[in-house]
């Protein structure tokens, strides 16, 4: 499994930026984000979908 490591400046962007940076980087797009953040994304979208309406 590929481990990479994190430069200072993207460290201090995450503390910055409450764990979620944008990247635009030549025109290609990238989310860094804490693991917290990550996490409670996945919450959401799990009571999103409990929320969904049936479609029986």
């Amino acid at each position: 499994m590929l481990k990479p490591r994190l430069t200072e400046e993207q460290r201090n962007a995450l503390d910055e930026h409450h764990g979620l940076v944008e990247v635009d980087e030549e025109g290609r797009k990238y989310i860094l984000m804490s693991i917290e953040i990550y996490r409670d994304m996945l919450g959401l979208v799990r009571m999103r979908s409990w929320q969904l309406p049936s479609k029986h």
